[in-house]
């Protein structure tokens, strides 16, 4: 027996005879005497407990252990960037789950308000991002964190100064350099029929995580905006300095206030963005 995911397993059927096949009596009499009754979809599928106890993130559906593997691997990652406590104010207890032939998943993408992360089973077992030279498993897991960024960019949108809100300016343009000069992994949020600002800000999350920025201006705008900081860039993205990186803010009501004096023209053509941080987004998640 194969399933869509590749395994494989001798069906508990086979030794019965074709001729019982016919007779519901013996069939019922073969699954109730067979060992194997309740382990045929344990058998095909990874144990995934240890992911919940560990993490606080569901896994539904049938994994095989490749893709369980990645899924701690990637969390793991998030975990040395974020806080136990941080970790489940900002996401909660989300859900990923594995579906098939659904055609608002192309590979991955976020519902429900931001908890439930759906994967299609097959596409996750093939390279994705074209001309990018990483394998199937590394694709998958930090196509995972662009999607945990989702999560925590729909959960601060409802906060004055959110991630949403920073990333653009009050015309809804996208303020910050683009997503595919900024760090030395490649993107993987998607660009046919998107929101363009939502695919910016949760690749930035991802290459926060992976402490991918590179080190020139574009990369060090992308550390203001996550990190927490003032940066000063042009409208026309051609230009970007730093003013302060890293700083924290001493409470909600100075951080907008800032954020409100700094979101004016500074000069003709030139935009200062002001960024409390991924530290504060973490612990205003909601």
């Amino acid at each position: 027996m194969v399933d869509p995911s590749g395994y494989s397993c001798e069906s508990p059927f086979a030794s019965l005879p074709m001729t019982s096949i016919g007779r519901n009596d013996d069939l019922a009499d073969f699954i109730s005497n067979s060992p194997n009754k309740q382990n045929v979809q344990q058998d095909n599928c990874a144990e995934v407990s240890n992911i919940e106890n560990r993490f606080g993130v569901r896994l539904t559906s049938c994994w095989n252990r490749e893709r369980v593997d990645d899924v701690e691997k990637s969390l793991t990652q998030l975990r040395e960037r974020i806080a136990p406590n941080d970790f489940n104010t900002a996401f909660g207890t989300p859900e990923i789950t594995l579906v098939k032939d659904d055609p608002q998943v192309d590979y991955g993408r976020t519902f429900s308000q931001g908890r439930l992360i759906k994967f299609d089973q097959n596409q996750i077992n093939l390279p994705r991002v074209e001309g990018c030279p990483t394998d199937a498993s590394t694709q998958f897991q930090e196509t995972l964190m662009h999607e945990f960024g989702h999560i925590l960019e729909n959960r601060t949108r409802n906060i004055k100064n959110g991630m949403r809100e920073i990333a653009t300016t009050n015309s809804g343009r996208l303020l910050l350099p683009s997503r595919y000069e900024v760090a030395s992994k490649c993107p993987v949020g998607g660009t046919s029929g998107v929101d363009p600002i939502n695919e910016a800000i949760a690749d930035y999350f991802l290459f926060w995580v992976y402490r991918a920025f590179k080190n020139n201006n574009q990369g060090n705008i992308g550390r203001v905006f996550t990190e927490g900081g003032i940066g000063v860039i042009d409208f026309n993205r051609t230009s970007y300095s730093i003013i302060s990186l890293g700083f924290h803010l001493p409470s909600d009501e100075y951080s907008i206030s800032l954020f409100q004096a700094a979101n004016e023209d500074i000069s003709d053509g030139l935009f200062a963005m002001t960024s409390p941080g991924m530290a504060y987004w973490l612990s205003n998640a909601i």
